[in-house]
């Protein structure tokens, strides 16, 4: 390469880097899960979606990508040395374990438009995504599309419509598609729903969109419920276990870049030594897992530990009686966000917060500048495990008192595990 110049030689490297590079990162296939084909495959195949009532941009079909087998039901997974080697850290002071029960379910009025008008169509639950920049991050898709949700299987004896145009297509393709897409051709194979193009046929007046909201707001739990089920049982061919009498499956679900559990294996540990019988930790991260993954993850735990992150939008999927402790970020506290998915999900909710300073005043002096709330949001996590440890041990009498009630087994009472926890 010596007869080449400087400039030459760099863009003979650059485009044998992207020869290199882009197969491996972005080839389409079959999921982890050697049991089931991928949803792309399974719904093109009984799904003509371009031949639907309502017009359909094929360019939306899902794009599962190959990953890892970062989620292997039943066992830890293999940490990489990279991160293995970032298990030693300072440890730093937190807050204790606060319960954060989010009361409250708004009727559809509140956060659909139009939904109590008395022109809506008999023949189609027609509901709309509303342009939005923050449809290019799926958490806040999954705002609209909880709600439209909701509103199908209120509706069940009415055909599911989808009202969406170019301009949201291509919002969600850049950043929300793997999630999104799943959870569209999911309602499509066990929901029937369909699409409508509005670029192509107009909207009708007696279509309904939801508005923004802060967070997430359903008209009931039983609708996700019946979602995650339906779900479950089209990708998975299987139904969703809740309250083994045999098992409690506590979920790590950690983060590979950003805020990231450094001291995982310490936490993990600890957990174990603090309820050493009957329990099962799974540990995975969501780096390019497929929604297929995701959702067979979510649903197969009973106690979640997470950071705070668009990993944890899945949590729907959890089984009944499902609890979620979140690690919320110094000054960049917002319990209310996740909270309140985990409530319209109907499942438990708490966190831990990452620092023994006032969350709302620390935040608060956080977002004064962008800077630092950029700091906030990236700065990684080396907590002290007694208070995740004791979170859990609440959540878990939460779960144990949930499952009575529900009477679907019946659980015998905590044993001393408080004993085997360190002083605070």
């Amino acid at each position: 390469m010596g007869r080449h110049s400087k400039r030459e030689r760099y863009y003979i490297l650059c485009i044998l880097g992207l020869f290199l590079f882009l197969p491996a990162r972005y080839q389409v296939g079959p999921s982890s899960n050697d049991r089931h084909k991928s949803l792309s495959e399974q719904y093109n195949k009984q799904h003509d979606i371009n031949n639907e009532t309502y017009a359909f941009n094929s360019s939306v079909r899902v794009n599962v990508m190959q990953s890892p087998p970062i989620f292997l039901e039943g066992k830890e997974k293999q940490q990489s040395p990279a991160k293995a080697q970032t298990e030693q850290c300072a440890t730093h002071a937190t807050g204790e374990f606060t319960k954060d029960n989010q009361s409250g379910l708004q009727p559809f009025s509140e956060f659909l438009t139009g939904s109590n008008r008395s022109d809506l169509d008999d023949n189609a639950s027609i509901c709309g995504l509303r342009i939005s920049p923050y449809l290019m991050h799926f958490p806040h898709a999954m705002q609209q599309l909880y709600p439209c949700i909701s509103y199908w299987y209120a509706n069940e004896q009415k055909p599911s419509v989808l009202a969406w145009n170019k301009d949201v297509r291509d919002l969600l393709k850049s950043k929300s598609d793997t999630f999104v897409t799943g959870v569209i051709l999911s309602l499509s194979g066990s929901n029937n729903l369909t699409l409508l193009d509005t670029d192509v046929t107009p909207l009708p007046n007696s279509s309904v969109f939801v508005i923004k909201q802060p967070a997430y707001v359903v008209n009931s739990p039983k609708h996700l419920r019946k979602f995650r089920d339906d779900t479950v049982g089209l990708i998975h061919s299987r139904g969703v276990t809740s309250c083994l009498s045999s098992s409690l499956r506590i979920g790590i679900l950690n983060r590979r870049k950003t805020r990231r559990l450094v001291n995982e294996k310490s936490v993990i540990m600890d957990i174990k030594q603090a309820l050493p019988n009957s329990t099962t930790i799974h540990a995975t991260e969501f780096e390019n897992a497929s929604f297929e993954d995701q959702v067979g993850f979510f649903s197969t735990v009973d106690i979640l530990v997470s950071p705070h992150g668009a990993q944890l939008t899945g949590l729907a999927f959890m089984p009944n009686c499902g609890q979620i402790l979140e690690l919320t970020p110094k000054g960049y506290h917002i319990p209310y966000y996740f909270g309140s998915l985990a409530n319209a999900s109907g499942l438990g909710y708490g966190y831990v917060y990452m620092s023994s300073g006032d969350p709302v005043n620390e935040t608060k002096a956080m977002s004064s500048s962008y800077g630092l709330r950029v700091k906030a949001r990236k700065a990684n996590f080396c907590p002290s495990t007694t208070s995740i440890v004791r979170g859990v041990l609440d959540l878990v009498e939460n779960w144990n008192n949930c499952c009575k009630i529900d009477k679907l087994v019946s659980i015998p009472p905590l044993s001393s595990a408080e004993d085997n926890l360190d002083p605070p």
